[in-house]
């Protein structure tokens, strides 16, 4: 009686510790893939949504923009606009003006970007789930990934 009684106790000791240790694996995943999974890092233009709820993929339009974001773990970053509409030089008098760079600053919390560019701010709200960046302003949506 006495031998059932070590087997069961050493039984459950085991049971008891494998658990303990499934715990402690389970929050150093956790950990590590917040980390890793987190806001921060560089992000490319996928997609648009207008106010009706209507998506264009961003690649229809990519030989013409491309739009990427840059957030830091400092809580600012930056936005890339470039747009190249030199394909259209025929149909301009004044086919310079098809290509522009912008670089606009912005800084970020766990619910707004705020961009400033020549002086004005403009705060728009954002969602960011499985490496997706969704901005929205006025209804009108853009949707970055995570490189």
């Amino acid at each position: 009686m006495a031998d059932e009684k070590k087997k069961v106790n050493g039984g459950v000791i085991a049971a008891i510790c494998a658990v303990v240790v499934a715990i402690i694996v389970t929050v150093v995943v956790i950990v590590l893939s917040m980390s890793k999974g987190g806001i921060v890092g560089k992000y490319s233009l996928i997609s648009t949504i207008d106010s009706g709820g209507n998506e264009i993929d961003a690649k229809i339009a990519s030989n013409m923009m491309d739009y990427t974001i840059e957030l830091k773990e400092d809580k600012t970053g930056t936005m890339v606009m470039k747009i190249d509409m030199s394909a259209y030089s025929d149909y301009v008098e004044d086919p310079s003006k098809l290509k522009s760079e912008t670089t606009l600053d912005l800084t970020y919390d766990d619910k707004k970007i705020k961009v400033t560019y020549d002086g004005i701010e403009s705060e728009v709200d954002y969602d960011f789930k499985d490496g997706i960046l969704t901005m929205e302003y006025q209804g009108q949506k853009l949707k970055f990934k995570k490189n």
